[in-house]
């Protein structure tokens, strides 16, 4: 069996976290937890909402996982526990494994076994 599907699927799996972990850095996380009034919102809104926003932007081979983690990491704010927002983290990961064709479990599984993923 050969390697090569995983090879393009690795570079542009890898190409996308250099991408959000890049845009992380130049994100404007001050101002973000200086203007956005982080505390305001309720905890488990903000929960909710990470594997919402996610698996949407995955639909469009959109990674914010990395971006996201990284921007929450320089907050000094959050509005819910860290060890919360780690475990929806978590969920997006397991819900876009099942509802995205573009998610990395599923390209890699792909690559693998020679399926083809159903768009």
């Amino acid at each position: 069996m050969s390697a090569r599907p995983l090879a393009h699927i690795s570079y542009a799996l890898g190409i996308a976290e250099f991408i959000g972990q890049a845009a992380a850095d130049l994100a404007p996380v001050e101002w973000i937890d200086e203007n956005l009034n982080l505390k305001q919102i309720k905890a488990w809104i903000f929960l909710a909402s990470i594997p919402l926003i996610i698996n949407i932007c995955r639909q469009i081979a959109l990674s914010l996982l990395v971006f996201l983690s990284a921007v929450m990491n320089e907050l000094l704010t959050l509005p819910a526990e860290p060890s919360h927002i780690a475990f929806a983290l978590g969920a997006v990961w397991v819900l876009s494994i099942i509802v995205s064709p573009n998610a990395s479990a599923a390209l890699r599984i792909a690559g693998v076994s020679g399926f083809r993923l159903q768009h």
